[in-house]
């Protein structure tokens, strides 16, 4: 029901004198903490939407790449292409219709949805490039195991695949600078004026 949001933050300085409180037992409290709120807030269920709508995407690929390339009618590389467009237009309308559904009710009176096709697009070219960056890092730098390099690269696209689309694409939320009293630039997010007079229950949340 907020129509904006605003950070404040602070800034750790160089301790003086005793020592750190935060050791392990802080950290596994902290971690616990954050999977508790992902639990209350649906955010878990979000990420595991996600990734299944990912494995479809793979399997579409991989079903189209393999009938373009039995016909040898197209280069191998068009055929990669085309395979990997197939699968992004799929996790698209798969994503659309289950994994962000109760957002897209909303965003629909605010965004078109070639809009947010557009930023998906986008996204998911750059957690290709990040994939391929990182694991060819991993096999040809630091000696890992084609099949382990391949994988860590998968993991690390797919998680920021999610939180970049989960934040730009289908989010309720959008960015500006706003100044506050002495001068300070801060960033807020607000939702957009088309949906403040919408319910503000959603399925997913904001």
């Amino acid at each position: 029901p907020y129509e904006s949001l605003v950070e404040i933050p602070y800034v750790f300085e160089e301790r003086k004198r005793g020592e750190s409180k935060l050791g392990a037992r802080q950290v596994w409290q902290y971690l616990r903490h954050v999977l508790r709120l992902s639990v209350e807030t649906g955010e878990i269920q979000l990420l595991l939407r996600y990734a299944a709508v990912g494995g479809v995407g793979i399997l579409v690929d991989a079903l189209f790449t393999s009938a373009l390339a039995a016909s040898h009618a197209l280069p191998s590389l068009s055929v990669q292409a085309m395979g990997f467009e197939m699968s992004v237009f799929s996790n698209f309308l798969l994503n659309e219709a289950w994994t962000f559904r109760g957002r897209v009710e909303h965003l629909a009176a605010a965004q078109p949805a070639f809009y947010r096709f557009g930023r998906f697009q986008s996204i998911c070219v750059a957690s290709l490039l990040l994939n391929l960056g990182v694991s060819q890092t991993l096999y040809q730098f630091f000696g890992v195991g084609g099949m382990e390099a391949n994988l860590a690269g998968i993991v690390l696209a797919g998680i920021a695949n999610f939180f970049a689309n989960s934040h730009l694409t289908w989010s309720l939320w959008q960015d500006e600078d706003v100044t506050l009293p002495g001068g300070t630039v801060e960033r807020r997010r607000r939702i957009p004026r088309a949906l403040r007079h919408l319910p503000t229950r959603v399925d997913a949340p904001l």
